[in-house]
């Protein structure tokens, strides 16, 4: 089971996800070839039986292979914030929502936060004024000791030292064994969607664009401009992209060709 804000989920014994209650953003719509899932607000993700997790609803995002997840999100008027984290299938950290975590294996991971307020008085009323939503999360180690990282409200992100805690190991999805042309498959997936992400986003690659500069990427060095990230079955890897000036195209805007490309070590 998985309980969000306004709607509940259940994942049935041949692996849909079954949803009842709210689904004004599509945080209830059913989901096939699901071993595990967990619910935010008017938000729920899952682990596919190929291991790749996503979410759906009112934070869409795919974060690649893992084993684990755990998601929460708040929002209010004019904002959401949320935050994710996961196991990957080396059993490291994968937390795109922040950018410090520990370093070192780990057999679970959980996740919460809360939306800091600060409350404002008038002349004739007082009202809330939402900040952020301020998330952290813990981590049981292999050894069986916690580590706890992000805001750290009241100390909550503040583990106690030397007490082993016992991980819940029936809400560990079990994934079908992973062989090397499964790991072969996954680098070569991955290469191909950092090379789409740049082509369809070319800002996230660090390439400007503007009303004068129109980066076009297609296939096949000379400047090299950055990079772009993808997710393998055990960890996260960095392509690098090297454009080549191609002239300008019909309106006067100059043009570039992405070249080559390489794995960042």
């Amino acid at each position: 089971m998985a309980l969000g804000n306004a709607h509940s989920c259940g994942l049935t014994t041949d692996g849909n996800v079954q949803c009842w209650g709210d689904n004004s953003d599509e945080q209830s719509k059913d989901i096939a070839d699901m071993t595990y899932i967990t619910a935010g607000y008017q938000t729920t993700c899952g682990i596919k039986i190929d291991g790749t997790a996503s979410c759906w609803g009112k934070t869409e995002k795919a974060y690649g292979y893992l084993t684990s997840i755990d998601f929460a999100l708040q929002s209010s008027p004019d904002r959401e914030d949320y935050i994710f984290c996961g196991l990957k299938v080396n059993n490291t950290l994968s937390y795109p929502s922040i950018n410090s975590v520990p370093s070192g294996i780990f057999n679970y991971v959980t996740v919460g936060g809360h939306f800091y307020a600060e409350r404002k008085c008038y002349t004739s009323y007082c009202s809330h004024r939402y900040y952020e939503f301020q998330g952290f999360a813990c981590g049981i180690r292999e050894n069986g000791l916690v580590a706890c990282w992000g805001e750290n409200y009241k100390e909550r992100a503040t583990a106690p030292i030397g007490i082993k805690i016992m991980q819940p190991e029936n809400v560990i999805p079990v994934l079908p064994p992973i062989t090397q042309e499964d790991l072969n498959n996954a680098y070569a997936t991955g290469k191909q969607e950092g090379i789409e992400i740049c082509k369809s986003n070319p800002a996230s690659c660090d390439i400007t664009t503007s009303s004068n500069i129109s980066a076009i990427i297609s296939q096949d060095l000379s400047l090299h401009v950055s990079k772009a990230t993808y997710e393998t079955l055990i960890s996260s890897s960095t392509i690098w992209v090297d454009l080549i000036f191609d002239g300008a195209n019909e309106e006067g805007n100059l043009t570039w060709i992405l070249d080559k490309y390489g794995v960042v070590e």
